[in-house]
Parts: C-alpha cells; structure tokens; sequence
C-alpha cells in the first residue's frame, strides 16, 4: 500500500492575497493583535474581522479549540480558521504542538483540500522558525490521516488535505523537506498499529521491514525467528 503525506510547499506571496481553501492563524487569549504573527494582516485585509471577534469575546481561548469562518470578507482564502492558543504566559512547545494539533484535526473536517498554515509566525521562546515549522507540518499531518485499509470509504467524509503552504523564511525550506517523509513514517507506524492482529502480526512486519529495506538505500533487515531470538 502506498503511503503519501500533504505536500508541504513554501509562500513567499502575501497569505491574505493568496488563494486557498482554508487559511490557518493561531491567537492568544489576551494579546493586541499586533503582537500576534500575522493576525494584524489577516485583520488589516479582513477589515477589523479578527478585532471584532474579539470585541464580541468570539475568537476561540482554549488551546487547540477552533472556528471556521467561510467565506472571510477581504481575503483570498474559501475558509479562516482561528485556532486558540491560550494564554501568552503559559505558552510553551507543548501548548504549541496541542494547538497545532487542534488545527489538524479541523483542517480535516472542514473539507478544504489546501491551505496555508501561519502557526509558525508566533513567537515561541527558544525555538527557531523551522522548528516550528515542521512541527506544525506534523501535526496538520497527524490530524490528516484516516485508517481506511479494511474500511469502505465514507462518501460523505471530508476530503483528504493535498497541500499545505508555510510561509517562506530561514530554514524553512529543509524543515519542510525534512516534514514530508517523517511524516509518511508516522503515517506508516500508525497504519501497522490500526491493522487488525490477523493481517499485522509478525510475518507481515517481517515482510514490511524487508521491503522497506529494499526500498531505502542503506537500511539492512535481519528477521530472526523464535530459536534465534531466545537465543539473544
């Protein structure tokens, strides 16, 4: 079975302009949108969207938790989605992963099949852009899959996600090629762990060990059988 995961792409157009299907910014319970990655230009394009969302007390405050708003006035973007990432304070890598998270899980349910992801724009105390970057490719990855190996496909599922944009920036680039085949990694482990004890027990991971590595240049596979491993 073949095993693919979104493409990651880089942006180096202006996210507001810029068409896609679902367009993801991450805020702070309590911050000026000014000082909060790329909100003041979603909200600037938008003409006072986000600051009226949060005049009325809309916006989402718990880390992870989402609204989807279609069809944003001002914006090239089908779809905006405000993912929380709770309190300034408290934010850490942990809460950054959970809230990423959070947006992976609705980018998948609200049927968009791009978008452009702008959760690497905030400040996070000692990590780098391209750490967040591939972190948030991960987890937007994470919350993409769908076991369907011995399941009939659900006409009224929402479609998988192809393609999601990060904007450019220092390392950017390596960390969005580094995110594509860790995340066909997770997506292989998660589908071997999903597979019933009937198809995956240890013939089928020996079989799958060796075509990975007749597939992967230098990875050597040495099955042993129960002699062998008492043996050890």
């Amino acid at each position: 079975m073949k095993i693919e995961s979104i493409d990651f792409r880089s942006l180096d157009t202006s996210p507001a302009t810029t068409a896609t299907g679902c367009l993801i910014v991450g805020l702070f319970a309590s911050r000026p949108l000014d000082q909060q990655g790329g909100a003041a230009e979603i909200d600037a394009a938008s003409s006072g969207l986000l600051s009226e969302l949060a005049a009325d007390r809309e916006l989402p405050t718990g880390v992870g938790k989402t609204l989807l708003i279609h069809k944003p006035s001002g914006l090239a973007a089908t779809r905006l989605l405000i993912v929380g990432l709770g309190k300034p304070e408290r934010f850490d890598a942990a809460i950054y992963a959970r809230a990423a998270r959070g947006a992976g899980k609705a980018l998948r349910n609200c049927r968009a099949t791009d978008a452009i992801c702008l959760l690497p724009q905030v400040e996070l105390a000692g990590q780098s852009l391209a750490w967040k970057t591939l972190q948030a490719a991960l987890a937007l990855d994470h919350g993409d899959y769908v076991y369907s190996a011995t399941r009939a496909p659900d006409p009224a599922a929402a479609p998988a996600t192809a393609a999601v944009s990060f904007p450019d920036g220092e390392g950017v680039g390596d960390a969005l090629r580094h995110a594509g085949p860790i995340a066909i990694g997770i997506r292989r482990c998660r589908l071997l762990g999903d597979l019933p004890p009937n198809i995956c027990n240890p013939e089928y991971l020996a079989e799958t060990a060796e075509r990975l590595a007749g597939e992967i240049d230098g990875l050597e596979v040495e099955v042993l059988d129960e002699k062998q491993m008492d043996e050890l």
